[in-house]
């Protein structure tokens, strides 16, 4: 079942989201990750085991998006969409800019990858493999301006963005009830993460479900391929794709997040 919510963007413009209902008696669950961290990998893995227990997911930020309302620009009104149980709420590639969740009795997930990885990603993204609609100038505007950049430019440009997630995310995720999982937990062992995520939402665990929905999921390109979603998966790229002046730079700027996780500097 799903109800129908009337919300309002912070630009003025009106979209509807179908929010689907649950009558499971379990504390909703929330997945958040950065942007470029396997987040849409992470996403899927976990809505199509939901979908095989039944157990309702939802996007606020992909719903959103598909009506074309920028997830930064989602308003307060999209707090009535959150329900304290029985929903596993997928999506997140920042925390909430315009209101705060309710995550008291909330189980999370908080997913991470090294950030120098993440802006190379990021980079190939907009400059190579992100779609761009007929008529959408501004993303076509994007890519432009990015293909005029080097990759070492672009990258120290973007680097205070992941800062400012990763503080926020610090700050708001309640530190008992989060779980980091690791961008390597996603790509090389699909199975045992999908495991661990399931126990801490405390979801049914079936073994064959988990299997099947890792194995139709379990694609790792045998080159590099700079035109697609899934450029290349391995840790470290970015020590072959930026200077080691940009690298020095980078370790610097994004001491307080590499140091938190434990990535090498």
């Amino acid at each position: 079942m799903t109800n129908n919510i009337e919300l309002t963007s912070t630009e003025g413009k009106s979209y509807t989201l179908s929010i689907p209902s649950s009558q499971l008696r379990f504390p909703s669950g929330f997945v958040f990750a950065f942007a470029k961290s396997g987040s849409t990998l992470l996403d899927r893995l976990v809505r199509d085991y939901c979908k095989e227990l039944s157990v309702p997911s939802f996007s606020l930020f992909g719903a959103a998006f598909n009506l074309g309302i920028n997830p930064a620009q989602i308003a307060e009104d999209a707090k009535s969409v959150f329900s304290e149980e029985g929903v596993i709420y997928t999506g997140f590639r920042h925390y909430p800019k315009h209101f705060d969740l309710d995550l008291n009795n909330a189980n999370c997930i908080w997913l991470t990858r090294d950030p120098r990885d993440m802006l190379v990603s990021l980079y190939f993204s907009i400059a190579k493999s992100h779609a761009v609609k007929k008529g959408d100038t501004a993303r076509l505007q994007e890519r432009e301006s990015v293909n005029a950049m080097d990759i070492d430019s672009f990258v120290l440009s973007r680097a205070k963005s992941y800062m400012n997630n990763f503080n926020a995310y610090k700050s708001k995720l309640p530190k008992s009830a989060t779980k980091v999982i690791r961008y390597e937990d996603v790509i090389y062992d699909k199975p045992d993460l999908l495991t661990s995520v399931a126990e801490h939402f405390g979801l049914p665990i079936n073994d064959t479900l988990i299997a099947k929905v890792a194995q139709k999921h379990d694609l790792i390109p045998d080159t590099e391929q700079t035109t697609n979603h899934v450029r290349q998966v391995h840790p470290g790229n970015y020590k072959a794709k930026l200077s080691q002046d940009t690298i020095s730079k980078l370790n610097i700027d994004l001491e307080c997040f590499l140091n938190f996780f434990n990535y090498q500097t």
